[in-house]
């Protein structure tokens, strides 16, 4: 007789049930996320770069910083899409977790384990700030400004600790992942996202302090070579970027250039990173539940 793959009450049916329509439609899952991420950029530039009808002034005229881009990809771009979207990647991970130990798949079960564990570490690392609140307390004690050497490095490790999970996950079981085409291109695509996420992250502001000033980090220069190619287009927009990033400076608060590349680039990434790894969770479950019958996946 086959075990139930969950308990039998109607509560308790609603996530598979949920799991199982997402799955079926896992590629228009995906879809959404980057029909997102586009239309935002898209958004980015009919608002803060051309001003349709006056858009920016409506939607961004009012604040301290006036561009529609500063304030987007922070909400809901960040908060609560990415947020929620990790915590789905968490639910599903866990889900199919469950799944494999009832069907006596081991090799699943340790994966999934570890997977859900990493992705549930990601999902506090980006809602917490854990890492920003571990380099203040290195600045506590040693002193730097914010990005000299010690910092740099112990955010470094940190980085390393939090990956460390995840890689191994995907190093140990990568001949088990290889078996669902599907669910091994989101896997792999999502791993690039974030890896180019953090490193980004990372160098953008690594040892910031060890140039006079501290203000020459990676991606203020990046930030500030795109921002005056993209807001060229009109020098009055090009003056209001300067006016605004000037503000901010003088609150001893960073450019509005690394803004920039902070926001719109790394949120960018990372958000089709995490839709990545839900989907990937998805065209699993979706592999175990066709061979459920069977007892092996």
């Amino acid at each position: 007789m086959n075990r139930p793959l969950f308990f039998q009450t109607d509560d308790a049916k609603m996530l598979p049930r949920l799991l199982d329509i997402a799955a079926r439609r896992v590629h228009l899952v995906f879809g959404l996320f980057l029909v997102f991420v586009v239309g935002s950029l898209a958004a980015l530039i009919a608002v803060d770069v051309y001003n349709v009808g006056g858009l920016r002034e409506i939607i961004a005229g009012h604040r301290d910083v006036p561009f529609f881009w500063h304030h987007w990809y922070l909400i809901p771009f960040e908060n609560p899409i990415q947020w929620t979207t990790l915590a789905l990647v968490v639910v599903v991970f866990g889900a199919n977790a469950v799944l494999t130990r009832r069907i006596a798949d081991d090799r699943g079960a340790m994966m999934w384990t570890l997977l859900s564990i990493g992705a549930a570490l990601m999902f506090l690392e980006d809602a917490l700030d854990i890492r920003h609140r571990l380099r203040d307390g290195v600045l506590a004690v040693t002193g730097e400004h914010s990005y000299g050497v010690i910092a740099t490095l112990v955010e470094l490790g940190y980085f390393a600790l939090l990956a460390a999970v995840l890689v191994y996950a995907l190093v140990r079981f990568r001949r088990y992942i290889w078996e669902n085409t599907s669910g091994r291109r989101y896997f792999i695509g999502g791993y690039l996202c974030y890896a180019t996420a953090v490193a980004s992250s990372w160098l953008g502001s690594a040892f910031r302090d060890l140039e006079p000033g501290g203000e020459r980090d990676l991606y203020t220069l990046v930030g500030d070579r795109i921002t005056r190619w993209l807001f060229s287009v009109d020098d009055e927009t090009l003056a209001l970027f300067a006016e605004a990033s000037q503000r901010l400076e003088e609150q001893d608060i960073y450019p509005l250039a690394f803004a920039f590349m902070d926001r719109v680039w790394e949120e960018s990434i990372e958000t089709l990173g995490a839709a990545a790894l839900l989907c990937a969770g998805l065209a699993f479950w979706s592999y175990y539940r066709r061979h459920s019958d069977s007892g092996k996946p």
